[in-house]
């Protein structure tokens, strides 16, 4: 800056304060630029001071923020095999990854298949019962399908036949077989029974008929109890021996005691 365009100045900012160069007099403007120029001074000799100061610590003025570099899975710095930064977020994921192993390497839970039987009979269309149960419907020969595995007390009977038992192990996935079961005839007779009027005919506790009037019953050769049950007229017993390969005829009236 040249002495006049300094002065310039000085005469700008003596303006800008109230102070006219041409009205004012020279005692004046003279203590006028005294001020300013030791104003200006000042200005200059604080922008030197600060200028030096960022000069000597700019680490100090200008603060960068590094960002923290990813870490591995377990919790260390990339390509570095020393230093290890505590990464709470990795526990829970490796804690996941365990469960999951433990789980993968849990032996898996067997499936319950279930067997079947096969049952042939001699003579053909025998009853079963299987634990004392009675399968309805189910006559030999017959295959029974969806059992559980496991034992079973087979029971197979005709009438007229002796009843055959036998103990049956059924196996997942497999079908046990019961083939030409013979069952033993037995010596029996027919006993052909006429209630008056029709009740209820029982022989030796079982029900053969109801409100009918007459019911034929095969039994084996012996001794055989009937009952007659009427809602309105009672109760009728008679006791017959019954004779193999005979016929016997009971009538029993409920109107006679």
């Amino acid at each position: 800056m040249t002495e006049t365009s300094f002065w310039k100045t000085i005469h700008e900012i003596m303006a800008a304060g109230g102070v006219d160069a041409q009205t004012t007099s020279p005692a004046v403007r003279r203590k006028s630029r005294f001020g300013y120029v030791l104003a200006g001074l000042g200005v200059v000799a604080a922008a030197l001071w600060l200028n030096y100061q960022f000069r000597s610590n700019p680490a100090e003025e200008v603060k960068t923020i590094t960002p923290v570099p990813p870490t591995t899975s377990a919790g260390k710095l990339p390509n570095d095999d020393s230093t290890t930064i505590p990464n709470i977020a990795a526990k829970p994921a490796a804690n996941s990854n365990r469960a999951k192993k433990e789980k993968l390497n849990e032996p898996p839970v067997p499936v319950q298949m279930s067997g079947m039987l096969m049952i042939t009979s001699q003579p053909l269309g025998a009853v079963i019962f299987l634990n004392d149960s009675l399968l309805r419907d189910q006559l030999t020969p017959t295959l029974i399908q969806n059992l559980a595995p496991g034992e079973y007390r087979l029971r197979v009977e005709k009438l007229g036949y002796r009843s055959s038992v036998q103990q049956v192990t059924l196996e997942p996935g497999k079908t046990a077989e019961v083939r030409d079961l013979v069952l033993e005839k037995l010596p029996s007779a027919l006993l052909r029974i006429r209630a008056i009027p029709f009740a209820d005919i029982y022989v030796d506790d079982i029900l053969e008929a109801t409100k009918a009037e007459t019911s034929a019953v095969l039994v084996e050769a012996g001794r055989h109890f009937i009952k007659l049950v009427h809602s309105t007229l009672g109760t009728r017993l008679d006791t017959i021996n019954a004779r193999s390969a005979e016929t016997h005829l009971i009538i029993l009236d409920l109107r006679k005691h």
